[in-house]
């Protein structure tokens, strides 16, 4: 249950990113792994977006992961009730980005949970460029890029509880377009049904909220994504 209530603080970034006077849905999709239905949803809704003033989306994102981190941060320290993260900020060099990196171990709910966030930029080098033109994107080589996402992994104190993870990002090329992505899952060490069905009920409604139709249809694209022939 506790895991549950913590959770639903991450669809704020999962089921939809808020930047000034605009709202960008995203879809999810659960997959089947192996021989059991695994609660795995994934945002792989991409947004187009021309951006006329340099990467100013890409600020207003970096912003709005920092202020996530640290609610997730607190909400899992007043949910522990013993545990506290550190706190490790990391630059690159000047103008290329920073990190900030947090951790907890021993706690009483948590055995270790880390939430991450990551704000960088660049230059697209010649390989990245062409890759990423050859599924269907304008990228130049020496393009400059911007790309901000906050991460996430928590291991539950008991193996009753599945291990969370999650994630949501964006990328941006300066006066091209921009993507956002991410997704959740969760890892069992003993399986439950009710857990997936508790975890895919809350990210169907999250779905249904932008399109009653999306969870079906990225539920089918990711469990083709996922599906493991040898299993």
């Amino acid at each position: 249950a506790t895991l549950v209530a913590f959770a639903a603080l991450v669809p704020a970034a999962l089921g939809f990113v808020a930047v000034p006077h605009q709202l960008f849905p995203c879809g999810y999709a659960q997959g089947v792994v192996g021989r059991r239905t695994i609660a795995l949803v994934s945002s792989s809704a991409r947004q187009q977006i021309v951006c006329a003033a340099g990467l100013e989306k890409h600020h207003a994102f970096a912003d709005f992961v920092v202020d996530l981190q640290a609610r997730i941060c607190k909400t899992a320290e007043d949910a522990d009730g013993k545990g506290k993260f550190i706190y490790d900020k990391w630059e690159r060099e000047p103008g290329k980005g920073y990190g900030i990196t947090r951790v907890l171990e021993g706690g009483r709910l948590w055995e270790k949970a880390a939430c991450s966030v990551s704000v960088v930029r660049g230059e697209l080098s010649k390989e990245r460029a062409a890759a990423m033109s050859s599924r269907g994107r304008d990228a130049q080589a020496g393009q400059a890029y911007a790309a901000a996402a906050c991460s996430l992994v928590f291991h539950s104190a008991s193996p009753m509880v599945p291990t969370f993870r999650a994630d949501v990002r964006h990328f941006e090329l300066e006066g091209g377009d921009g993507w956002y992505g991410g997704g959740a899952d969760l890892t069992p060490y003993y399986v439950y049904d009710e857990d997936a069905v508790d975890f895919h009920s809350y990210y169907k409604d999250v779905c249904d909220a932008h399109d009653d139709t999306a969870y079906a249809r990225y539920k089918k694209w990711r469990d083709d994504y996922f599906f493991i022939p040898v299993r």
